[in-house]
């Protein structure tokens, strides 16, 4: 009887972090603040993030920055609330980011990089000519003029890190106005 009890206990153990893993891994738009397509949490570096915030960070190995250093915004969705397609092509237009810099890099589903030819994965604001810094775009998708590659077989996710973020920023992640992600051609 009591091997039953110790069988049925690990049994019931695994299976409980097996389900927060994946639960972790499914998605990052679970993140406490919404800003349009893009998702974030307070804290993301630090011991102050919430429990869930500081486990997927620990899961997806991202060694999150504290806020004053960096905040990190995802998106799996484009600005219409549709999946990010890889097979799709898409305009990211912003303007003034109130950071010292920022960068937008696209990842899969589980969060690593996805390779492309002349790993053409991220964009940053050096990327901009400093007379341009104001209203920007950039096109993100499967074909060789990209300034973004995707893999048009698979979904993916953006993350947009603002670095020294100003003040005003930090206190206003949830209404300060980000890049939209606008789907501009797709073939399915």
């Amino acid at each position: 009887m009591l091997w039953r009890i110790v069988i049925l206990s690990i049994l019931g153990i695994v299976a409980g972090l097996l389900i927060a893993v994946l639960q972790l891994r499914q998605d990052v738009s679970a993140l406490e603040i919404e800003n349009g397509p893009w998702n974030t949490a307070q804290g993301m570096g630090s011991a102050d993030g919430s429990r869930f915030t500081r486990a997927l960070v620990a899961l997806r190995g991202i060694m999150a920055l504290p806020d004053s250093e960096a905040i990190y915004y995802n998106a799996s969705v484009d600005s219409d609330g549709n999946m990010l397609d890889g097979a799709c092509t898409y305009e990211v237009r912003g303007g003034k980011i109130e950071a010292r810099w920022w960068t937008l890099t696209l990842y899969n589903v589980e969060g690593y990089l996805i390779a492309s030819e002349g790993d053409r994965y991220s964009y940053g604001s050096n990327n901009i000519a400093q007379e341009k810094q104001g209203d920007w775009q950039i096109t993100v998708g499967p074909s060789a003029d990209s300034d973004i590659a995707t893999d048009p077989a698979a979904s993916f996710q953006l993350t947009m890190r603002a670095y020294h973020p100003s003040q005003a920023f930090l206190e206003n992640r949830a209404v300060t106005e980000l890049p939209g992600i606008y789907r501009v051609e797709c073939p399915k």
